[in-house]
């Protein structure tokens, strides 16, 4: 006869097997509708994967860890605190992948003005654009333009 643990490892093995063979299946797709037609414009937030200054893209995004500037908001608000100078403002314009899509960009305006030693209030703005985006039907049908902001 089979023992408790062999009985266990055996019913452990039939359900792994069972597992990864649904997995397989499930994983090769239904239906084609032209996969090479199909152009995905994901839409989520890719702003905030796009630095509004220069200096800490150009770092390679390494703004959390650099001295405190005005566009700390982005990075690390706690650093405003350590700004040297009394107040500061600044404006950004990033034209994104502009040689892909000409209408992608990110404008970014920032304020800050020191209370006394460690406090300070600050204000940033963010507008990003997605230029006009073409919405299809899983059959290619063209359903119209959304311009996402």
């Amino acid at each position: 006869m089979y023992s408790m643990k062999s009985f266990i490892s055996i019913k452990l093995s039939v359900l792994f097997v069972a597992l990864a063979v649904s997995v397989g299946h499930s994983q090769e797709g239904g239906v084609d509708y032209g996969a090479a037609d199909v152009n995905t414009i994901t839409t989520a937030v890719p702003f905030l994967m796009i630095t509004p200054d220069a200096r800490a893209g150009a770092l390679g995004d390494a703004g959390v860890s650099s001295r405190p500037d005005i566009n700390s908001m982005h990075w690390n608000p706690a650093k405003y605190a350590f700004m040297d100078q009394e107040m500061g403002i600044a404006v950004s314009y990033t034209p994104w992948m502009r040689s892909l899509v000409p209408d992608i960009n990110l404008s970014y305006l920032s304020f800050y003005r020191k209370l006394d030693e460690l406090q300070t209030v600050a204000l940033t703005l963010r507008y990003f654009t997605l230029g006009d985006v073409n919405l299809t039907s899983e059959t290619g049908v063209h359903l119209g333009t959304y311009r996402p902001n």
